[in-house]
């Protein structure tokens, strides 16, 4: 045998060795790991909320920074305009011709205003697809892309019926939330990533 195609032989096998980064199991592992860290972000909804017989509507403008956060909840014809701000500390509530409030546990003061408790400290997890992390989770089914369409988590059932590509990831545009008595429907329009 020539040596020199010999040598080029084991050059192009000693090649072949050599260790690759481990391979994603599925195309949306590597979306996972961005969602994971995904910290500052912005989005701009249409809300339905509806509990035991009564139901509201909103537009709803969310600024997410690290732990920081701003929530703007406008009701139409120029009802009321909720202005959350908050970070892990506690959250300031200003209801439109109000005085502000604020509070270590938002999820309280929001229910004592508006007479419903919603999951506002899961709720920064869930419109990403993803459910919080330091709380267990049930009942995840995924779709065929293995993205997460429905969980249950501290008693709330979360289904997302629809996902979008933003940028370099693929987030959630219809968000279905119950508990009990109480749904919201979230319908996101524009996601801003940051």
């Amino acid at each position: 045998m020539n040596p020199k195609i010999l040598f080029i032989g084991l050059i192009l096998l000693a090649g072949g060795c050599v260790t690759q980064p481990p391979l994603l199991t599925s195309s949306t592992d590597l979306d996972k790991s961005r969602l994971d860290q995904l910290l500052d972000w912005g989005l701009k909804a249409r809300i339905a909320i509806s509990h035991a017989n009564e139901g509201w509507n909103a537009s709803l403008f969310w600024e997410q920074n690290h732990e920081q956060y701003v929530m703007r909840i406008v009701a139409p014809l120029g009802q009321k305009t909720l202005l959350i701000t908050g970070d892990k500390q506690g959250a300031q509530l200003q209801i439109s011709g109000q005085a502000s409030q604020w509070a270590e546990d938002l999820e309280l003061v929001l229910e004592q205003e508006i007479g419903v408790r919603l999951p506002l400290n899961h709720l920064r997890f869930w419109v990403k697809g993803r459910h919080n992390p330091a709380q267990g989770v049930t009942q995840q089914q995924y779709d065929a892309h293995s993205r997460l369409q429905s969980f249950s988590q501290d008693g709330w059932h979360v289904s997302i019926g629809r996902y979008a590509a933003v940028a370099d990831v693929v987030l959630p545009q219809k968000i279905f939330i119950e508990k009990a008595t109480t749904s919201v429907r979230m319908v996101i329009s524009e996601w801003q990533l940051k």
